[in-house]
Order: C-alpha cells, then sequence, then structure tokens
C-alpha cells in the first residue's frame, strides 16, 4: 500500500532538534523541524486508513474534552500501568527498557547527542539501533536509567485491554454530519454533548511544525446530523493517557512488520482513547499476571477525511466514519457505526531482535 511505504519513508527527516544547556533542566529551549516535514507517516501509527493514515499527535479521549483530563498517573486498577517509564523525546515520547536503552518510533527521528528526559534527568543519546522489519528504533544513552519496562513477550495481545500513553494536540471542533447527504460541518463543541477522549499520539504538521488548531467553520449542525468525532485540536505536548482494546493484527511485510490495531468506539467507557499528531513513539500497556508490559510503540490512526473527493482534508478522531470520505471513497452511513482505527507497532514481533541489541549493556 502506497500510504504504508510512505510512512516508512518517513523515518529521522520528521524531527530534529537544537538543544541548550537548558535542558538539564528539562526545558527544550530550542526546537527545529525541517521544511515539508510529512505528518502522515507519524499519523500512520495511529490512525491506519484504507486511504492514507495519519501519525499519531496526542491521545484523545472519548468521554472528555478537557485538556486537563488524564494529564497525571493513572490510578486504581492503572497504577503503575506504564506512566513511570515514559520520557521526552523532543517533541514526542519514548520508553525506557534497560538501564541505557529506551525505544520509540523510527518514523519521529532524532539525532545522537540530543536528550532524552526521564523522571527529571537529561540521558544525551549516544547510539541508536534501527530493526530492519518494523518502526521500533532504540536509542543507547550515556548514564543508566533509574527504572524501565518490562517486555511483552507473548502472542495473545488480541482481546486485551491496555493503557496507551502519548503526547501531542487536545481534542478539536465537532464533526457533524448530515446524513441525507455525505455533507460534513464542523461546529463549536455544544451544551449536552459529551466531548470525545482520543489519543493523539505522534507526528508533525506539513510545515514539519507541532500541529496547529485550524479555525472551525462556526456553523451549527443541521437538523437531523449526528456527531461523528472531533477534530485535532491544539497541540500542547502535554503527556496523556486513555484505554482501548486490541481488536487485531495485520502484518506488513518488510521495513513495517507487524502492527496491533484498535478502534475507536462510541460508549466504550470514558478513558476510551485514540492517536493523534504527536502521539508518535508512545506506548501501549496491557497487563499480565498482576504486571503491566511494554506490548506496542504507537504508530498512526486512520485518515485523513473529507467532506467530499474535492474538499481540504480533515484530521481528527472518528468514532464513525459513516458519511465521511477516506480518499476518494464515501464510507457508507449505516446504522452500525464504522469507527477509525489506531495503529500500533507490535513489541513481541520483536522482541527478540530487541533482546539482541540491549541484553549485551
Amino acid at each position: 500500500m502506497q500510504w504504508l511505504r510512505r510512512a516508512a519513508e518517513c523515518r529521522s527527516s520528521l524531527f530534529r532538534l537544537t538543544q541548550t544547556a537548558a535542558v538539564g533542566h528539562g526545558i527544550l529551549r530550542g526546537i527545529h523541524f525541517p521544511k515539508n516535514t510529512s505528518l502522515i507517516c507519524a499519523r500512520l501509527a495511529l490512525v491506519f486508513c484504507l486511504s492514507i493514515p495519519l501519525a499519531a499527535r496526542a491521545v484523545l479521549l472519548f468521554g472528555s474534552g478537557d485538556p486537563t483530563a488524564n494529564t497525571t498517573p493513572p490510578t486504581g486498577d492503572l497504577a503503575d500501568s506504564g506512566w513511570e517509564f515514559e520520557g521526552r523525546w523532543g517533541y514526542f515520547t519514548g520508553t525506557a527498557i534497560a538501564p541505557q536503552f529506551f525505544i520509540t518510533a523510527r518514523h519521529v527521528g532524532g539525532e545522537v547527542g540530543l536528550f532524552f528526559s526521564y523522571q527529571g534527568v537529561d540521558y544525551a543519546t549516544t547510539a541508536f539501533y534501527d530493526d530492519p522489519r518494523s518502526d521500533l528504533r532504540l536509542w543507547r544513552i550515556d548514564g543508566r536509567l533509574p527504572a524501565y519496562a518490562p517486555l511483552y513477550d507473548g502472542v495473545d495481545e488480541v482481546g486485551k485491554k491496555f493503557v496507551v500513553i502519548g503526547r501531542g494536540t487536545q481534542r478539536g471542533a465537532e464533526i457533524w454530519s448530515d446524513p441525507s447527504t455525505p455533507k460534513v460541518v464542523r461546529a463549536q463543541p455544544r451544551r449536552g454533548i459529551t466531548p470525545a477522549g482520543a489519543i493523539v499520539l505522534c507526528g508533525k504538521d506539513r510545515d514539519g511544525l507541532p500541529p496547529r488548531k485550524r479555525p472551525a467553520i462556526l456553523l451549527p449542525p443541521p437538523a437531523g446530523s449526528t456527531l461523528k468525532g472531533w477534530e485535532n485540536g491544539p497541540a500542547d505536548g502535554v503527556q496523556r493517557w486513555g484505554e482501548n482494546q486490541f481488536g487485531g493484527v495485520l502484518n506488513f511485510r518488510g521495513s513495517l512488520g507487524e502492527i496491533l490495531t484498535a478502534t475507536f468506539d462510541a460508549d466504550a467507557g470514558p478513558n476510551e482513547a485514540t492517536l493523534s499528531v504527536g502521539d508518535s513513539g508512545g506506548a501501549a500497556f496491557i497487563q499480565v499476571d498482576g504486571v503491566w508490559k511494554l506490548a506496542g510503540i504507537n504508530y498512526g490512526v486512520s485518515g485523513p477525511y473529507r467532506r467530499n473527493p474535492s474538499a481540504p482534508v480533515i484530521y481528527g478522531a472518528i468514532f464513525n466514519e459513516g458519511g465521511l470520505y477516506k480518499g476518494t471513497r464515501l464510507v457508507p452511513d449505516r446504522a452500525q457505526p464504522s469507527p477509525g482505527s489506531l495503529y500500533i507497532t507490535r513489541v513481541s514481533a520483536r522482541v527478540d531482535w530487541i533482546r539482541s541489541i540491549i541484553n549485551p549493556f
């Protein structure tokens, strides 16, 4: 598929950083993204669609549009579910997996010498290792990380619930469609509508910068229209978490490998999440015998969408694609919703390669 090849080609061209001594205090004083950087690749990680998937930007929730929701570590049954193993890698996220290594998505890029900020300390990177059969990249750091995530090495992820973590955009304007026509309108959030909470985890905008909120068309939805989802909102770089359930595995031979899939479903709970630009490189954790283990690294999402084949594209968290266009194809608007999907690189499929790199250290 062309969009898969496009995502694989993004690689390190998506992200380049300039850092100063202030990084030692957890501050990235200068961030530079190259011109013409494509976000399509990053979005692929979670928005895997039949047309062109998008790189993930930030975790978006179905149950809340509050930008402060799920920005602190999960508690209760979700306590210690991976939040503590996440660090900042430029605009994106990395997960500590060994005393001298963290893992992230290859397509978010980066350079040796840049810093991985983890648990209040900045560690300079000294080398990276690309998996030839997936979008995974391992980074070695100078020093020793105080804690790191256990890796899941089973084969039964499908059907398991997971916690997904990333950083990126807030949830934006509502997307409504008119059931009598394929037209879709964007409107401001209205009272009586519960904002959706999706996870947007990876990517940058087409000019190479973090996504910017495009102005919504401030029109009330037409009578009889239905809510389809939400646009990507402003990028704030805040780490968020959400929940979902793995529904399948796609096996792409070559440089993408095995991809775990999940759908962004309505009424699946307040923490139901999907990905957006900025979420790439973030992590998905599953619980096994009481221990939360790293099951995947955020790759992309379904999209983009259009009101009609020639209309501007819409990037967002969609829980019902019916009535929207994906590429030139109109998704039928049926009684049963057609939720958008998110895509996560499967760690268990590449755990032997990962251990071959980290164990000698």
